[in-house]
């Protein structure tokens, strides 16, 4: 065999960028090295022609990689993986085929994949702890879990929770592992470095330097032992982003060699949100449990109104079953209807943002309100608490109501963690002669109890809502994710094997996007992308699936469309973006490759690589446009 490498190498090198070449013989000598791997190699550094792998590779690992290369001697081709030095290597060894009955020698081509492998292990940990965040164990026991995960991310062996109770006003430590410090008890909040946080709300990376200015600056004037480097991100849910904080999450090193920079920060501010999501639910099941305490309280002393007290069992155990907000609001206004037969009623809860009640169930005689009316008009919802008067009052009565001679009206609003969500209002029938009905103590104290029971499972939801949203959604653009989308796609098709029919796919790339976005930064670069989530979602029909595949592409799911469907949904994409003033104005247009089930692919794999190259046709063509499989 000559020296020369029987192949184009320049060819082979050129498709692996950031790999390395190596050309065996039949002895498994180096004939040929040449690559990235081989660029790294200090000045002076042994030539590696002529030596043979036992020569170049310790002898663990050549009795990993040699039974391979024998294998490639043999005729076959092999891919595998092996590590070395903290690095993952992917190998794939070819046999250098000639005219005769043997291949010549072997080749090789190393690609270095530890950066995915370390992403994989990433997104594998992070949802770990989003599982762990949701899980029904207690919260010591979540933290612990998550710290573990942690650890596997990045140095975090001294890591502690300070949670600020938001009735004692005590700032806790419900976790706390530190090699130099012990657990500290609950205590007011004073001028700490966590405190720090928690003040400011802004995550602080802070070597000994930073800490230093903090203290002259007067802003810290309290410290535990000193460490080599500090981060404390502050604890908020999802969709969060000012008002007070949770709590702090803190990570410290006293090791010279551990140090935390901008990549750290942030995957603890990830972190840090799951965290969030794990304290808020336990304490939401706190305040269910308290309540339920309280509930069965009342039961004890009310044991005459046995019918009444099933009926609140009942209004919970639905209640917990409730799988919407809307439903948690149809389920307590049914209940109350039940609990009080003998007052007029109305269950009002807040209507998005406008200020406005809107009523969800009404009971009894005229003063049942009908259509919307302004939450600014009931007193109980000013003052926070519940307001008792009379039709006679002076004081303006609450808009949601009209007063009646001698009647009285209960209004109790539903609150939850702070948060306004409506009212229930009770009104007593007028008696017979005229004379004024009244609402008992007994009463009072039960629309109080029932009230606090639906605002609780109402936020509780919104809570659970909000959390299977965002596991299904990309949180910057607001469609449904990657994720989401594979489930989707493998029902539809099962669906369109079943009946015949066809399932298309949209993959759409924005033209010009990544010369916008480092022109324009990431903000305006984000900005676009809303804009896209918000025109796709205006454009698509109510069974097709839009997603954000990844980066700047996103993809539609158009179950029984065919050929002629896509190129018309494709132009109505591209029309809309074109004539976008803001796509217009950025110079970014949409590129569209169309594929459909069953003609161009028979899974998501083979639909993808059908729509793909089609998406390369459209921008070969000159972009902005729509191009078919």
């Amino acid at each position: 065999m000559t020296a020369d490498p029987p192949v184009d190498l320049r060819s082979v090198l050129g498709a692996f960028p950031e790999g390395s070449v190596i050309v065996l013989d039949r002895q498994l000598r180096h004939v040929f090295a040449a690559g990235s791997t081989f660029s790294a190699h200090p000045p002076g550094h042994p030539p590696v022609e002529g030596r043979t792998v036992h020569e170049l590779l310790p002898p663990s690992h050549a009795g990993v990689v040699e039974p391979h290369l024998r294998a490639a001697l043999a005729g076959e081709t092999r891919r595998f993986e092996f590590a070395s030095g903290g690095r993952v290597f992917e190998m794939r060894a070819a046999p250098l085929a000639h005219d005769g009955d043997e291949p010549d020698g072997v080749l090789v081509v190393v690609l270095d994949v530890t950066p995915r492998k370390l992403a994989e292990s990433r997104q594998a940990a992070l949802i770990r702890i989003a599982d762990a965040a949701l899980s029904d164990s207690d919260l010591p026991s979540v933290l612990a879990r998550i710290h573990e995960v942690l650890r596997g991310l990045m140095p975090a062996d001294n890591f502690y929770i300070a949670l600020l109770d938001p009735e004692t006003r005590q700032l806790e430590f419900p976790y706390f592992v530190d090699r130099a410090d012990p657990p500290p008890p609950p205590r007011p909040p004073g001028r700490g470095i966590t405190e720090y946080v928690l003040r400011t709300g802004v995550p602080l990376l802070a070597d000994p330097e930073t800490y230093e200015g903090l203290r002259r600056s007067g802003e810290i004037l309290e410290r535990g032992s000193p460490s080599i480097d500090w981060v404390g991100v502050p604890l908020r849910l999802p969709g969060h982003a000012t008002g007070e904080s949770l709590g702090v999450l803190a990570v410290q090193s006293y090791d010279p060699a551990v140090r935390y920079g901008a990549v750290e920060v942030e995957l603890l501010q990830f972190v840090s949100t799951q965290v969030a999501v794990a304290v808020e639910r336990k304490r939401a099941e706190e305040r269910l449990r308290v309540s339920a305490e309280g509930m069965r309280r009342w039961i004890h002393v009310l044991q005459e109104r046995n019918q009444q007290i099933e009926t609140l069992r009942q209004m919970v155990t639905t209640l917990q079953a409730c799988r919407t907000v809307d439903e948690v609001y149809d389920t307590g206004g049914r209940f109350a209807r039940r609990l009080f037969r003998t007052e007029a009623g109305a269950l009002l809860c807040s209507h998005g943002r406008n200020g406005m009640l809107r009523p969800v169930a009404a009971w009894g005689h005229s003063e049942a309100p009908v259509g919307e009316v302004p939450a600014e008009g009931c007193r109980a919802l000013r003052d926070r608490r519940a307001s008792l008067s009379a039709g006679e009052d002076a004081v303006a009565p609450c808009s949601h109501r009209r007063p009646t001679d001698g009647s009285r009206t209960l209004c109790v609003p539903l609150i939850s963690q702070g948060e306004l969500l409506g009212v229930l209002s009770l009104t007593s029938r007028p008696h017979p002669e005229g004379n004024g009905g009244s609402l008992s103590e007994a009463t009072q104290r039960l629309a109080v109890t029932v009230a606090d029971g639906i605002a609780l499972a109402a936020a509780n939801m919104g809570l659970r809502e909000l959390l299977r949203d965002q596991a299904v959604r990309d949180p910057l653009t607001g469609l449904y994710n990657r994720r989401y989308m594979e489930e989707t796609f493998r029902r539809e098709l099962a669906r369109a094997g079943r009946h015949g029919g066809t399932l298309g796919v949209l993959l759409l790339d924005l033209d010009g996007f990544k010369a916008f976005n480092d022109r324009e930064g990431h903000a305006a670069g984000d900005s676009l992308l809303q804009q896209v989530g918000r025109l796709l979602t205006s454009v698509v029909r109510a069974e097709d699936v839009a997603c954000r595949y990844g980066g700047d592409e996103f993809l539609v799911l158009l179950p029984g469309a065919g050929a002629p469907d896509l190129a018309s949904r494709g132009e109505q994409v591209c029309s809309a973006v074109r004539s976008a003033p803001a796509f217009s104005a950025a110079g970014v247009t949409v590129s569209i490759g169309a594929a459909v089930h069953p003609a161009n692919g028979s899974d998501l794999d083979g639909l993808l690589r059908a729509a793909d190259a089609a998406l390369y046709r459209a921008k070969a063509a000159g972009k902005d446009r729509t191009v078919l499989a």
